[in-house]
């Protein structure tokens, strides 16, 4: 745990789930300056311990979060308000519960392309992570970050009092799919609440 305490206060860059042949499935993490460790421990015991790091119980997130991107699964993971995990395919397990996704945080993705028919995650560390997924996939779940790091119970969580001249700018902003699906959320969280008036 001290390990993963360390890399954490440096700033997590990158989880891959990798396999060694004299330790089997286990974890490589980058930090935010590039640098490289290895876990000896699988991708998701190191993700528990860094969920625990922080304070943050994966079950609870991921529920929270499928609700606003409308999806059940492959959930980004906000953890703090400087790093947020987005899952992206990395490799062909072995077996199916070794895991085929690793994690990236979305503040230190620079780009995502198409380089040689692989999907490549450029890093603001240099860092070029190849990622099996299409282009089209991995940019998907990038935006499913971006959504989340957009919305607005997630800003308040770290930002109790927002900024006036940032709503000014989120109110004359274009509309994503990220807004809509959170005014879809809220306005049936609104007809619940008036029907159980009604009731009452």
């Amino acid at each position: 745990m001290k390990f993963i305490e360390e890399i954490s206060k440096k700033g997590v860059s990158c989880l891959l789930p990798i396999y060694k042949d004299e330790f089997g499935n286990i974890t490589e993490i980058i930090d935010k300056s590039g640098e490289t460790y290895t876990a000896y421990k699988t991708l998701k015991t190191v993700l528990k311990l860094i969920c625990k790091y922080y304070g943050v119980d994966i079950k609870s997130v991921r529920q929270k979060y499928s609700k606003i991107i409308n999806r059940k699964n492959i959930i980004p993971l906000p953890l703090s308000q400087d790093l947020i995990l987005i899952p992206f395919k990395m490799r062909k397990p072995i077996f199916v519960k070794d895991g085929s996704y690793g994690y990236i945080n979305i503040f230190s993705i620079e780009n995502i392309y198409s380089k040689k028919g692989n999907t490549i995650i450029k890093l603001y560390n240099k860092k070029e992570i190849t990622c099996i997924s299409k282009l089209k996939t991995a940019r998907e779940h990038y935006n499913n970050g971006k959504a989340i790091l957009n919305d607005i119970s997630f800003k308040s969580q770290y930002n109790p009092v927002l900024d006036i001249n940032y709503l000014y700018e989120e109110l004359n902003s274009p509309a994503t799919k990220g807004d809509i699906a959170v005014l879809k959320k809220e306005i049936k969280e609104i007809k619940e609440t008036l029907k159980q008036a009604e009731i009452k």
